[in-house]
């Protein structure tokens, strides 16, 4: 099966209609000067207007090969279960290191695709570097999360409070930290649509590059004073790895002492049936 993206989406676009806007390939010095000794010259305007749109064609398509072409392989997936009194895996080869690299390429196509992740208060999304600090790439993409969904919905609840699984999320934070970044102890809050469709209750974690524990980076769960978080336990970033969990389950970003971490964070939404 391939994971393409071949289809130029909305979101495809938007990718390189800003890409393209600081890198159209400017018209050669040569074609300037004869569109200077020449200006009346109608055939050889549309001559190297012809050349010009066609090399902005072909640098347009190899865009979208280079972002949007990653190979899904079916690899044996180790199953690591943390054991919690709630639900929480890891995965590993879940992806291969050539998928890892393209979506890292995909979030830094752009150098303005990252900014400082924000945290919400009630209604509210403001910055706190207190207790954030990493940057985020907000990414909306159906495509992308139907394949994510493909390669883990073996792995996750076929229901979840009588509501069955229904898809990823394609709300896709791709998060970078670099040294000194964190993001303090928290729980993920759900999702729901707008129009009351679906509701997230899982949290799905994608690493895509490897740390060493003396790295820091991890990402880890937290005993809390009330006994509802169940162990201390750091899960390492390993190309290919992923962590599902239940939102409630209290964690956190530890902060990054070496290297960068990339990684991506959605959901498992689930359809709510009416009562």
């Amino acid at each position: 099966m391939n994971f393409t993206h071949p289809r130029q989406t909305p979101c495809a676009d938007a990718v390189v209609s800003s890409y393209m806007a600081v890198h159209v390939p400017a018209i050669h010095p040569r074609d300037a000067s004869l569109l200077r000794a020449r200006p009346q010259d109608t055939k050889l305007r549309v001559g190297l207007l012809s050349r010009w749109f066609n090399n902005f064609i072909e640098r347009k398509n190899k865009l979208y090969k280079n972002i949007f072409y990653i190979n899904i392989i079916k690899m044996e997936i180790e199953i690591t279960d943390l054991k919690f009194h709630k639900f929480a895996i890891i995965l590993d080869n879940v992806f291969t290191k050539e998928e890892c690299d393209s979506l890292i390429k995909l979030s830094e196509e752009i150098p303005a695709n990252y900014t400082m992740a924000k945290i919400r208060y009630d209604d509210e999304e403001i910055i706190d570097t207190s207790y954030r600090n990493n940057q985020r790439w907000l990414n909306f993409d159906k495509k992308i999360a139907e394949t994510f969904f493909e390669k883990i919905k073996s792995y996750v609840p076929a229901e979840f409070e009588g509501n069955p699984v229904s898809c990823v999320n394609e709300r896709l934070s791709f998060l970078k930290y670099s040294p000194g970044e964190y993001f303090r102890a928290h729980e993920d809050g759900y999702y729901i649509r707008p129009n009351n469709s679906e509701m997230s209750y899982i949290t799905v974690q994608i690493y895509l590059n490897d740390l060493h524990e003396e790295d820091g980076g991890a990402t880890t769960f937290i005993e809390d004073a009330n006994n509802r978080i169940y162990q201390n336990y750091s899960v390492i970033p390993k190309v290919g790895r992923v962590l599902l969990f239940e939102h409630d389950i209290e964690h956190e970003g530890s902060i990054l002492k070496k290297g960068v971490k990339y990684c991506i964070r959605t959901d498992v939404m689930y359809s709510i049936i009416p009562e």
